[in-house]
């Protein structure tokens, strides 16, 4: 092959590989590729995102599987990200790597392990300002930062996992949206970029998906925590997986989550967070610190 050839080729391969990695991850809580990135290991730190359904392998639940076959979140659980109490709201953060505008949604699956769409069911969170599960993206910024409440009566102080999914809407748009709540994609219009691409299934365009899973515990409502009186130690239960993940001591974690305007006193209107790293009856117990990209 001549050096011409040679160049195309590496050309065309980069491009195969920018179009099936992902558009974004999940950074607050933590997704498990995104722990996996900053631990050193291979993927990319916006991996575990699988395409849609032109992608033939199939996507998984954890967006497995993206660039290879033998990159499989399902069963790579990280340390737990964030400890929260049932049905609390809690305060959630996207990195868009890149923006087609659509939706994003988040539901719990209460295991660790061998995940299915059974499994995460309908268990979705719900947006506190609106009661509904879609965030609409409206917004061409690359941060997204939402409040969304628990599904009441999900507990799981083993750990569980927590599935982002983002619906991309370059190709075409998702037909029956309630313009309340979704605005001008009503019309099959891409809002980010004044285009109109059409509703999906009726130009025969394509949707995108990509998703993530974060490892998080849920404990129950009427549990007693750090700072609440009760002088329990459960407050601080993802210490040492802030500390595994990112060297830090619980002190440590304290000071960077109370500089973090991602965990925010407000979530509960009550007291700020004390040493331990916890929220003294805060609906979020404690977070593993957000290490920014």
């Amino acid at each position: 092959m001549n050096a011409c050839g040679l160049l195309l080729g590496l050309v065309s391969l980069s491009a195969s590989f920018a179009h099936v990695r992902g558009h974004g991850y999940l950074l607050q809580p933590a997704a498990r590729n995104w722990v996996a990135h900053k631990q050193g290991r291979f993927w990319n730190e916006a991996s575990g995102n699988g395409l849609g359904q032109g992608n033939t392998q199939g996507l998984g639940v954890c967006g497995d599987p993206f660039q290879t076959t033998n990159s499989n979140f399902i069963n790579e659980p990280s340390p737990v990200q964030a400890t929260y109490k049932e049905g609390s709201v809690i305060e959630l953060k996207v990195i868009l790597t890149t923006n087609h505008g659509g939706k994003f949604s988040f539901r719990v699956c209460p295991r660790r392990r061998d995940l299915d769409a059974a499994c995460f069911g309908s268990n979705y969170l719900t947006r506190v300002d609106n009661g509904q599960r879609d965030y609409w993206i409206f917004d061409i910024a690359a941060e997204h930062t939402m409040r969304y409440k628990l599904p009441a009566g999900i507990t799981c102080e083993a750990g569980c996992v927590l599935q982002w999914e983002y619906y991309s809407m370059q190709s075409c748009i998702e037909p029956g949206c309630d313009r309340k709540y979704c605005g001008g994609y009503a019309d099959g219009d891409n809002v980010l970029y004044n285009s109109n691409p059409g509703f999906c299934g009726r130009t025969g365009a394509q949707a995108e998906f990509f998703r993530n899973c974060a490892d998080i515990r849920i404990l129950p409502a009427g549990a007693h925590y750090m700072g609440s009186g009760s002088g329990s130690p459960e407050g601080v239960e993802n210490a040492d997986a802030a500390q595994d993940v990112h060297g830090m001591d619980v002190k440590e974690v304290a000071a960077v989550a109370a500089a973090d305007t991602a965990v925010d006193a407000d979530v509960s209107g009550s007291g700020g967070l004390d040493a331990t790293g916890s929220f003294n009856g805060a609906e979020i117990i404690s977070i593993a610190p957000a290490v920014q990209p």
